[in-house]
């Protein structure tokens, strides 16, 4: 479900840490986050960071550092030696964190992303504390193409308005790890006439709470109805090969 994605480039140096290393972590744009979950996100790549022994010299999280002379003066006014990058986004489901290490002169060194496209926050602090200790400790890897989900279909039209609200519920409940709610809402949804809407959210969520039976259900009964779903047959085929 989750994968551990990597794009390092090829300016690669001898792999392990040494004392002198000392990061600044700065944004190249505001997380795309609620501040609660951002706070988490940055402690966990600190902890990642200090994992592998690198000294956490500073950060300028605040959303008004995003350009690389601003990363440079915030690495020189902390005495860093390295610059960590951090840009993340939350889709409706899911969540991408990528990361790029730059030396405290600004040249690129490599870059990595953690990509979950179907699980609630909690995961995504794991997988950013994992990402910076593999980018850090592990010698280049394979190219990283990102993947994009396609866009939810609208509610149908003749749908009432509860369906709307339910399907809101059941996004909120999924990402705030309150699973059974997120089921019920999205379930309530489709008995409401949500359509194919509604049984792509039960699908998502079911996957994402490891419920594979279920979702594959879900799915296989999507393509019943509309067998030109591409994003059924997709969840489907990555259900069939696990």
């Amino acid at each position: 479900m989750h994968s551990l994605v990597f794009f390092l480039g090829l300016l690669w140096g001898a792999v392990g840490a040494t004392a002198a290393e000392r990061y600044v972590v700065v944004e190249s744009r505001p997380l795309t986050l609620r501040a609660e979950e951002r706070a988490q996100v940055f402690r966990a790549i600190a902890d990642g960071l200090r994992a592998t022994g690198r000294e956490v010299a500073g950060t300028q999280v605040d959303g008004e550092c995003t350009t690389p002379a601003c990363w440079m003066d915030a690495a020189a006014a902390a005495k860093a030696t390295d610059i960590l990058v951090v840009a993340g986004s939350s889709e409706r489901f899911g969540w991408t964190i990528s990361l790029e290490h730059r030396n405290a002169a600004g040249s690129l060194v490599c870059r990595s992303s953690y990509d979950c496209k179907s699980c609630p926050f909690v995961p995504v602090i794991d997988g950013a504390r994992l990402v910076v200790q593999k980018m850090l400790n592990l010698a280049p890897a394979e190219k990283y193409v990102a993947t994009k989900m396609p866009p939810l279909p609208a509610i149908p039209p003749r749908a009432p308005p509860v369906v709307a609200a339910l399907l809101d519920d059941a996004e909120k409940s999924f990402r705030e790890n309150r699973i059974e709610e997120a089921v019920k809402s999205a379930r309530a949804a489709v008995r409401a006439g949500g359509g194919t809407r509604a049984r792509l959210v039960e699908g998502r969520i079911l996957f994402g709470a490891e419920r594979l039976e279920e979702s594959e259900a879900a799915f296989a009964a999507i393509l019943q109805l509309t067998p030109d779903n591409e994003e059924a047959a997709m969840w489907l085929e990555k259900l069939r090969a696990r």
